[in-house]
């Protein structure tokens, strides 16, 4: 397939859309019929029909929506052709928090599905079973894809238990299921101790990996111990990579985002739990790095010897990354 040449903007009341021409190869129709007029002048004048059509390539216009009102938005989640349109899918769910709540754009969708089912008799019977399955696709993706958009103890989960309900009266199994398991999946974390409890902690892998509460303390002391005459750089820098990127894999990028960001005084700071998990990291190591360097009664020599050390963590640290990327 041909790559879209951007053509410009077509502005609509509710939408603006990027419209691409896109070359593509030419499909010549067949069975071609003709009109009863043309036949009678053809058997007329004994005009011979040529069916085959030389033509190899055509010019096809594409449209694809750049900004509108939400109801706008929700609607071309289903493209032209009644499917699930995945390139919209994800540019919207990636970035609909900025301006709606996972509420509005669940009614809306649940709406339009209920309004299909009324005007299935106007728009056929057949085209709005096709768009009433894309439409469960959609949701389905985002349940699955984005599942933290309906974590909402302070509603009780009222989110999912509309679709709980919704699925129990229009009899969509899977959905109804989903939502339930979600539901049940999130009280207990909340009965645990919420979100954070999701996030891994050192102490968690520690008591993973097989030591003995009594034994705890001890290796944390042998942690924390920092021999500037050992050449352990390498190990120190892998340890910090390993906890990293075991918090990287938590991370929700969608919390990453700047409206999410500055909200989070004011609906709380557990809507940006995985950024604040990797962001304690950070400080943490950052702390770590401070006080060992600013100790008390620390002759320069043994302090100069510190910092360089540090230094060479962090070249064998940013080499073990630079591999790491792709």
């Amino acid at each position: 397939m041909t790559a879209a040449k951007y053509f410009g903007e077509e502005k609509l009341e509710d939408a603006i859309y990027a419209i691409y021409l896109r070359k593509v190869r030419y499909v010549s129709p067949s069975n071609i019929e003709l009109s009863d007029d043309r036949t009678l002048d053809i058997k007329k004048h004994g005009i011979s029909v040529d069916n085959t059509d030389h033509l190899q390539w055509e010019t096809i216009r594409e449209r694809i929506i750049r900004a509108g009102t939400l109801q706008k938005l929700v609607e071309c989640l289903i493209s032209d052709d009644m499917l699930m349109d995945s390139r919209h899918f994800n540019v919207f769910f990636a970035t609909y928090r900025c301006f709606a709540t996972c509420s509005n754009v669940l009614e809306l969708l649940l709406q339009r599905y209920v309004s299909l089912e009324m005007n299935s008799l106007v728009i056929g019977k057949a085209k709005a079973a096709t768009l009433q399955c894309s439409l469960r696709s959609v949701i389905m993706c985002w349940l699955e894809m984005y599942p933290e958009d309906f974590n909402e103890p302070s509603s009780d989960f009222s989110t999912l238990m509309r679709l709980i309900e919704f699925g129990r009266i229009h009899k969509i199994s899977d959905m109804r299921t989903k939502a339930r398991q979600l539901r049940e999946t999130y009280k207990r974390q909340v009965m645990d101790g919420r979100y954070l409890a999701q996030i891994p902690s050192m102490e968690q892998y520690v008591f993973n990996t097989g030591y003995d509460a009594p034994d705890f303390d001890t290796c944390v002391q042998r942690a924390n111990m920092f021999d500037i005459g050992k050449e352990n750089c390498v190990q120190i820098a892998e340890q910090l990579t390993f906890w990293d990127a075991e918090l990287f894999k938590e991370l929700l990028p969608q919390q990453c985002q700047g409206c999410v960001w500055n909200k989070r005084n004011k609906l709380g700071p557990e809507t940006v739990y995985t950024v604040r998990a990797t962001i304690d990291q950070f400080n943490a190591v950052v702390q770590k790095v401070m006080t060992s360097i600013v100790l008390p009664d620390c002759r320069s020599d043994f302090r100069a010897k510190i910092i360089a050390k540090w230094i060479d963590v962090a070249r064998v640290y940013l080499n073990i990354n630079i591999g790491l990327v792709p």
